[in-house]
């Protein structure tokens, strides 16, 4: 799932469902999620920390 809008920029469409997608690995006993800038400066570390 892209965590970003359109073109890597901006939120997800879903906020939601981004935040859904990030937990359940958590639920699953993973504890490091990285992610580089160029994957969308700054929201994709947001929806990870909201997650």
């Amino acid at each position: 799932m892209q965590l970003t809008g359109p073109g890597a920029i901006g939120p997800p469409r879903d906020s939601d469902a981004a935040v859904d997608v990030l937990r359940k690995p958590v639920e699953l006993g993973v504890n490091h999620i990285d992610t580089a800038q160029y994957c969308g400066p700054d929201v994709v570390n947001k929806v990870i920390r909201e997650s």
